[in-house]
Parts: structure tokens; C-alpha cells; sequence
């Protein structure tokens, strides 16, 4: 009798089990079950959820794969049939929406890979996001582009799915030589891209890893990433594209800050350039000349941090230079500013439109005895700043950022 009864829950839980794969533990249910969920457990459950979403995915056959998607969800081949891309939208009640995409190689040349990406807005009810997937060929090589759009706005484009997936491997490389390696094969596709005229003005917004900024007046586009190194060390890379008389051309920077000397004063070109990556950039005008102010950030050591404030022009055969003193003071011009403070502090640096000036912590040691050791400096709670004036960038001390107009005083 015990052994029957045995027999019995034996067959019962392993019916329930087959019956749990075969319908309960879908993709399209373990969809379901998230989305139904509040803000508060989808952001509890994220990482789990999309992990087992991933895996299931991975599973699905070479064929008919719509079937096993959600209606909400939407798929679409590459031209060469190389790859699908699924695509779904996650809502949140009070927050930002998530896009949610997924890689398969139906010859199973790779795992699926699952990527989330941050939307603009909220979003409080699914809604089945378009997919499109060209491919062209640069230099005997294939490029497959992804764009992915709610039918009247684009959500995420990638020019080249496979910049995308080696930067998704540099975030996730632990080795130093390796990272070396993917930033020059990140390089030599994005050229390539950049070389595209068509492409000038393309955001590149889906490659969240680099930095892109296109200047208003269409003429400059500019690329720039980083990797650190194991003992804290950084290395930058990136490209300036030029967009002048019809034409692109385009120029790579080589990341030389270490070697600089007296970085302030040195007249710098993209082959020899103080590495960083730029996070804005301004336009400015005076007497038939532009200059395309940057602020960047460099994570220097392990030990101390650098923000970086230069004027990049462009001659008149398009070549960039980053060369211009116009950044002055009481007592001199230079040709860039370099704030260097302590790793374990953070220093402001951004443009007020408010006030029309770019805006800053002023750094100072911790103690008198720290005097130029950058590792020991920090923000002291009060402001300089900058405001262009007739061609220049002029210094002001003590700046409050509650009046429009503060005094001028030597730096």
C-alpha cells in the first residue's frame, strides 16, 4: 500500500513538473506574471526575471519563434538571417519604462543575449515596439544595423549591432590586455561608421558606454570611451568627425595625457591628445572664428580624479586642433584648464545656461600641508567660473550662483 501511494505522489509531482515546463514556466508566462507586478517587486525581481527570460529565449527553435512571444513582444531577421532581434517593453506605474531586447544566432553561433535599455518616459501599459534590421557591407565587412521604434518615435538604433556587443564585452572583461584589445576592434568598425556621411548625424545614444556629442551647428561629431585598468590606471579613446564642404573626414585621437608636460600650455592635436571623455559640448562665435568648447572627465589612478575644460577649432582643410588659449585670467591665457582632485571626492563642472557661464567647485587640500598633492583636494563649497567674453573664456572667482552677473576677480 505504501508503495502504491509512493507511486502515486511520484507520478503526480512528476506530471506537475512537466506540465510546469510546458506551460507555467514559458516565456510568454514568466512575462505575464512580471509585468502584472508592482514597481517595487519588477525592480525586486529584475535581474532574476531577465536572466530566466534570457534562458528561455535561448530555447526557442529555429523557426516560428513569434508563437512562443508575447503579443506585446515583436521579432525581426537579419537580411543574411544571421540574427533575431525580439524586442518588448516593460512598464512601470512611477517610473521610467525599460526596453527590453534580446540577440538570438539561429545557427547558435552565440548565446542569447539580453540587453535592458532605460526609455525617456514612463511608460504604464505594454505596447508592441516596431523592429527594423538593414545590412550593408564597408571594406568587404558586414554591418547589421537595429532600430527599434514605438511606430512614431525611435527608442534605440544601432548603426552596428556588433559595436554594441564588444562594448557589452569591454564592461564585462576583467583583463587588461583584453580591454586594450576590444577598444582598437570597437575603433576599427566605428571608423568605418563615422566615415558614413549619412550617419553624421546619428546620436549613436544606443552605445550608452561612449560618449557622443554632435555640435549645433553640424560641423563636429566626437566619440570617446575609457578603460580602467586593474590598478586604477586609465586609457581613453574616441574619434573627432569632421563635416565640412560636403565632405566627413575622419580623425582618431590618441590618448597621450600622461606624456604631457605643462598640459595647460601644450598645443595639442588628435594625434597627440589629453585623453578623456568629453560629457558636453559648447558652441561659441567671435569674429568669423568658432571655437567648440569640451568638458570632460578622466579617471586618472586609483588616487585622483581629473575634469578637463579645452577648445577644440577646426582649420580650414578640416583638421582639428585643440591648441586655442582662450581661457585667461588677470595674469595669463591657457590653452586648457586641468582640475585634479582626490578619487574619494566629486567636483562640479557644467554649463549654467541660467547664468551663461560654465560653473565649478573650487578645490582646495584638506589641510595646508597637502598644498599641491592633488590626491588630497576637494571641493571647499564655494564656485568659480567662466563666461565668454569677446573671444575668450574669462575667470571669476567666488562665483554665486544665485546672481546673473557676479564680479570679476583674479584667479
Amino acid at each position: 500500500m505504501k508503495l502504491n501511494c509512493l507511486l502515486i505522489i511520484t507520478l503526480f509531482f512528476s506530471f506537475y513538473e512537466v506540465n510546469a515546463s510546458d506551460d507555467t514556466v514559458s516565456f510568454k508566462s514568466v512575462w505575464a506574471e512580471f509585468v502584472s507586478g508592482d514597481d517595487n517587486e519588477k525592480s525586486f525581481r529584475f535581474v532574476d526575471t531577465m536572466s530566466q527570460l534570457e534562458t528561455l529565449a535561448g530555447n526557442f527553435p529555429k523557426h516560428n519563434m513569434e508563437s512562443y512571444l508575447p503579443e506585446s513582444w515583436n521579432c525581426v531577421v537579419s537580411s543574411d538571417s544571421n540574427m533575431v532581434f525580439l524586442a518588448g517593453v516593460l512598464p512601470y506605474r512611477m517610473q521610467q519604462g525599460r526596453l527590453i531586447w534580446i540577440l538570438l544566432s539561429p545557427e547558435n553561433e552565440m548565446p542569447a543575449r539580453l540587453f535592458s535599455h532605460l526609455l525617456d518616459v514612463s511608460v504604464q501599459q505594454s505596447f508592441r515596439p516596431e523592429l527594423s534590421s538593414t545590412q550593408f557591407a564597408i571594406d568587404n565587412k558586414v554591418y547589421t544595423s537595429l532600430v527599434i521604434s514605438n511606430g512614431t518615435q525611435e527608442l534605440l538604433s544601432f548603426p552596428d549591432v556588433e559595436v554594441k556587443l564588444l562594448f557589452d564585452q569591454l564592461t564585462q572583461s576583467a583583463n587588461d590586455q583584453r580591454k586594450e584589445e576590444l577598444s582598437h576592434d570597437i575603433w576599427e568598425r566605428l571608423s568605418a561608421l563615422l566615415n558614413q556621411k549619412e550617419l553624421f548625424r546619428n546620436p549613436f545614444k544606443g552605445y550608452e558606454r561612449m560618449s557622443t556629442l554632435i555640435s549645433p551647428d553640424g560641423v563636429v561629431k566626437i566619440c570617446t570611451w575609457n578603460i580602467e585598468y586593474i590598478n586604477g590606471d586609465n586609457a581613453f579613446f574616441g574619434g573627432v568627425t569632421v563635416h565640412l564642404n560636403g565632405n566627413v573626414r575622419v580623425f582618431q585621437l590618441n590618448d597621450s595625457y600622461k606624456s604631457i608636460r605643462s598640459p595647460e600650455q601644450a598645443n595639442l592635436t588628435a594625434s597627440r591628445w589629453y585623453g578623456c571623455v568629453y560629457y558636453d559640448l559648447l558652441e561659441n562665435r567671435y569674429r568669423g572664428d568658432t571655437f567648440y568648447t569640451l568638458l570632460g572627465y578622466n579617471g586618472n589612478t586609483a588616487f585622483s580624479k581629473i575634469r578637463v575644460v579645452e577648445a577644440l577649432t577646426i582649420a580650414a582643410n578640416g583638421t582639428p586642433r585643440f591648441a586655442s588659449a582662450i581661457f585667461t585670467d588677470e595674469r595669463r591665457s591657457r590653452r586648457r584648464l586641468i582640475f585634479e582632485y582626490s578619487n574619494r571626492a566629486s567636483m562640479m563642472l557644467r554649463y549654467d545656461a541660467g547664468i551663461r557661464m560654465i560653473v565649478m567647485d573650487n578645490l582646495a587640500p584638506i589641510d595646508n600641508m597637502f598644498e599641491n598633492d592633488f590626491r588630497y583636494y576637494g571641493p571647499d563649497f564655494s564656485y568659480n567660473g567662466l563666461r565668454f567674453e569677446r573671444g575668450k573664456w574669462v575667470w571669476y572667482d567666488d562665483v554665486d550662483l544665485r546672481n546673473p552677473a557676479p564680479p570679476r576677480r583674479s584667479r
